[in-house]
């Protein structure tokens, strides 16, 4: 991926869910990190989007987060190796 084409708020947005995926010992960036990271960005943008049609933001959370639990973790004594799932 070519991630200077990309905007500054994405590119942002991409380093903390990969930084997600890090912290929790995940060795595969997958879209729930990156959704993850879209509902936690301090503008909203994404979680007002999904409450204006009519989601439930709440309910949403919470199984994205029952669904990053159940992603086993690698614990390693060097540098982590992190790569995109086929999905992302």
């Amino acid at each position: 991926m070519d991630f200077s084409k990309y905007s500054n708020k994405a590119k942002e947005v991409m380093a903390n869910a990969q930084g997600l995926a890090l912290s929790k010992g995940h060795q595969q960036f997958i879209p729930e990190h990156l959704l993850k990271s879209m509902l936690e960005d301090s503008d909203n943008y994404t979680a007002n989007l999904i409450v204006s049609a009519s989601g439930n933001i709440e309910v949403l959370i919470k199984e994205l987060s029952d669904s990053l639990k159940k992603i086993p973790s690698v614990q390693t004594s060097g540098s982590p190796n992190i790569y995109f799932s086929q999905d992302m």
